[in-house]
Parts: structure tokens; C-alpha cells; sequence
């Protein structure tokens, strides 16, 4: 299974309710960390913390997909969908 642009849709949803600073955008199959606005920012790094990210493998999981990170953990993809 792979991500779908619905599924960030609800994992952003899941995040503002949690008073989440960031959000995820769909990209080419991929999610992304993203700032709700970036009018005045040029670059930016986010590390999450160990708990979060166990939390969103968890939240994905649940969804089917088992998920995969570049080094950084700051874009996601299934792995399943580029085996």
C-alpha cells in the first residue's frame, strides 16, 4: 500500500489537533515536514523527537504501511512502494 494525499490530509488534521508546530506535505508519493507558513522563512531543520516518530511509524501502521525515511526522517515513504 502507499500513501495517499487523503491520508496526509487526516495525519495534518491529527497534528493541528495535537498542537502540532509543523505539518506534512504530499509530494511524488512522499510526505514531507512542512511550516503551515512559509511567507518568511527561506530553510529550515526539524528533528523530531524519537517518541513522535514511533508515534507516526504506529499512526501508519495502523493505515497498512510500514514506513521508510531519508537520514534525517524528514521525508517519509511506504516501503512497500518503492521495492
Amino acid at each position: 500500500m502507499e500513501i495517499t494525499e487523503e491520508m496526509v490530509i487526516e495525519l495534518n488534521n491529527e497534528l493541528a489537533v495535537m498542537g502540532c508546530s509543523f505539518r506534512y506535505k504530499y509530494k511524488d508519493e512522499k510526505i514531507e515536514i512542512t511550516l503551515p507558513n512559509m511567507n518568511y522563512v527561506n530553510s529550515y531543520i526539524i528533528n523530531v523527537t524519537d517518541d513522535f516518530h514511533e508515534w507516526l511509524q504506529r499512526w501508519f501502521e495502523a493505515k497498512g504501511i510500514e514506513l521508510s525515511c531519508n537520514n534525517t526522517g524528514s521525508t517519509l515513504w511506504s516501503k512497500k512502494q518503492f521495492e
